[in-house]
């Protein structure tokens, strides 16, 4: 097995892969079951049908609200960071700016990483379930 990626760009790079991976497998099984249950569905297809329209703003609500999170700890860290230079002697903070800058950037991909999680989390659930031979 391969190693996790360290950097945040390399993290959400790798769940964008995988649900590049996932999500035609998922359109692939719902169209090809959507089309063999006709005009006249099951109730187990029904189910699957209204499962499918109701996961979607489920998953991109919990998206946005992990985001929502993540940018409250990124902006704390970042106060946190900014409010010790008021106290500490100037010699002490010479590289604080450039600091703030590299950890606002990674604040950023932790972000859209946050955000990733729940619809890729959901993709892959959808894959190995419907791939699963019934």
């Amino acid at each position: 097995m391969s190693k996790r990626p360290h950097s945040s760009a390399a993290r959400v790079a790798s769940r964008l892969t995988r649900l590049s991976n996932d999500v035609p497998q998922v359109v692939t099984q719902r169209l090809s079951r959507m089309v063999t249950a006709g005009p006249l569905p099951s109730a187990r297809d029904r189910q699957e049908f209204t499962g499918m329209v109701m996961e979607k703003p489920m998953a991109f609500a919990h998206a946005a609200l992990n985001m929502w999170m993540a940018g409250l700890q990124v902006h704390q860290s970042l106060w946190l960071s900014w409010s010790r230079t008021l106290w500490q002697p100037p010699w002490m903070h010479l590289n604080t700016h450039v600091d703030s800058l590299k950890q606002a950037g990674r604040g950023g991909w932790f972000m859209i990483d946050q955000g990733i999680v729940p619809i890729q989390r959901q993709a892959a659930s959808n894959a190995r379930r419907l791939s699963r031979r019934r």
